[in-house]
């Protein structure tokens, strides 16, 4: 388990680094869910939509997106990983 919190750790300074993409980051994904949650909401014509009841699908969606969140916290991790190995230099030339 430590190693997990370790590369949290390290993912969430590269990203506080930098903040701008972070912001994007998390601006989409909060417009995302709550345009999926509006959508499955509406949608639905009775109390239940595949089973689901709309509050089990909305904390469904909303697990499942923040779960997609903190797997894959990579927001341009490419440009950062060339920066940091001094790539950065050749792509701008």
């Amino acid at each position: 388990m430590g190693k997990y919190w370790a590369y949290f750790r390290i993912n969430t300074q590269n990203g506080l680094t930098y903040s701008g993409p972070i912001i994007i980051y998390v601006l989409s994904g909060m417009f995302r869910m709550s345009v999926m949650a509006a959508v499955w909401i509406s949608s639905s014509s009775g109390e239940m939509l595949g089973g689901y009841t709309k509050p089990e699908l909305v904390t469904y969606y909303v697990a499942a997106l923040l779960m997609d969140r903190i797997i894959f916290f990579l927001p341009y991790y490419g440009l950062i990983q060339n920066i940091a190995n001094g790539k950065i230099v050749g792509d701008i030339l």
